[in-house]
């Protein structure tokens, strides 16, 4: 079946609409790490970098949580918003039992978080926190997305960055007023973190936090494979992308953790500049499927678009490496001559990252958990491979590139095995298979 005319240009118009509010929210983000950065210094800094890494990484649960909520919501409730609260208090009942869990998990493993990764106990603790409202926040995102109201959910990713800027603003205010100790700036800065998004999760549904005489709906909760597949897959995910950091804050000095925070920090800007199109995807390939629309020409846009913005990103970094990393960071870090030299790498795993998020997202979203199976494999290699021989900077961003490439390959190789038929009429230069890659039809 294909799409109705009506509907063939709205991703363009959804990622346009996620990544003007993702601009706005990056470049927020941007200006907190930077600040935080140049406030705390590389050593704490470093600690605050992994920190949000663990959280990331405990966060599995938000990922998953706001891909099952746009899954659910599109399918059952796209144009009901009652319908989707209700399906919300459903969802959260399971939600908070898993979280209960998590924290457990995190507490009876303190004792080695704390040694390897040399925290203190009120940092664990803030790690407990974080995760938690991450997950509720993530969550609610979802159900939001899942209705497609994009400019909506844009909205409130503001409004959450603005709280964050304006409190550490504060923090910064208290430090060059009272020259406040970094350890002290660092439990501020955290604080400010999480109060901004208890804030922003409270107010993002206020309307409906009113209605507790809707009925939860029952009967809408996604199966297992379907889960499992979305903890799989997202967990690689996290996983690949934040361990470097732990790795670096495990094996190097403190200041070397904070470089490599920094570095992480600047090729994300690849990554967060395309997360905006995987957002807009999302929704309309599990739309599609469930209706029986084509979809694989989704993913060509989505991969073309991503691969747009990543190569413009790429570009700055191999120009002028030295002066964005002293108009971001400062002079302390571009001083580093580390980071300057590893900058344009550390671009490049970006760039293959994204086009391996893009094929686990794709694949996520028609339920191949198989594929779900290979992309952990290749996060535990990771890992392996980090701790093992991630004894410098230079060794942790070339296990990134490696592990970042093997993922993209085997995204392009599995969509190749499933689309061999096609490709097969492709390398036969069928022009009506070329169309259909490109607009569906």
């Amino acid at each position: 079946m294909r799409e109705k005319p009506g509907k063939k240009n709205l991703i363009w118009l959804a990622s346009f609409i996620m990544l003007a509010g993702s601009f706005f929210v990056n470049g927020g983000n941007y200006i907190f790490a930077l600040l935080s950065a140049r406030v705390l210094g590389p050593d704490n800094y470093g600690t605050m970098a992994a920190i949000f890494s663990i959280v990331a990484l405990t966060g599995i649960m938000g990922s998953t949580g706001n891909l099952l909520a746009m899954r659910i919501v599109a399918r059952f409730a796209p144009d009901n918003f009652e319908q989707a609260w209700a399906i919300r208090q459903r969802f959260f009942k399971t939600l908070w039992k898993i979280l209960l869990i998590v924290g457990i998990i995190i507490i009876l493993l303190s004792p080695i978080i704390l040694s390897v990764f040399k925290f203190n106990i009120i940092q664990l603790l803030f790690i407990i926190v974080l995760t938690i409202l991450g997950t509720c926040l993530a969550t609610d995102r979802g159900f939001v997305q899942g209705m497609q109201h994009y400019a909506r959910v844009s909205k409130y990713m503001i409004m959450e960055v603005a709280l964050k800027l304006t409190f550490l603003a504060i923090v910064i205010i208290f430090k060059l007023i009272a020259h406040s100790q970094n350890w002290l700036n660092l439990l501020l800065i955290l604080s400010s973190y999480a109060v901004a998004s208890l804030i922003v999760w409270r107010f993002q549904w206020r309307d409906e936090w009113k209605k507790r005489t809707i009925k939860p709906a029952d009967a809408l909760m996604p199966n297992f494979t379907y889960f499992v597949s979305a903890i799989l897959s997202l967990g690689a995910v996290a996983i690949i992308m934040n361990s470097d950091i732990l790795a670096a804050k495990a094996h190097l000095l403190a200041s070397q953790a904070g470089q490599m925070a920094v570095l992480a920090k600047l090729g994300q800007i690849i990554f967060f500049s395309t997360s905006p199109v995987i957002g807009a995807v999302f929704p309309m390939i599990s739309s599609n499927l469930d209706n029986g629309i084509r979809h694989a020409h989704l993913l060509m846009r989505a991969l073309f678009l991503s691969l747009g913005l990543a190569a413009a990103v790429l570009l700055i970094f191999k120009l002028s490496p030295h002066l964005l990393i002293e108009i971001i960071f400062g002079n302390t870090y571009a001083s580093f001559a580390s980071i300057n030299n590893l900058l344009f790498r550390m671009g490049v795993v970006m760039v293959f990252f994204t086009v391996g998020n893009l094929f686990v997202n794709y694949f996520l979203s028609l339920k191949a958990w198989k594929y779900s199976l290979g992309s952990l494999g290749i996060a535990i290699l990771h890992v392996v491979l980090l701790f093992t021989f991630g004894k410098s900077l230079s060794l942790v961003v070339d296990i990134d590139l490696f592990s970042s490439s093997l993922l993209m390959v085997f995204g392009i190789a599995w969509y190749i095995y499933e689309k061999r038929t096609k490709f097969k009429q492709l390398i036969n230069f069928d022009q009506p298979t070329w169309k259909y890659l490109i607009d569906g039809n």
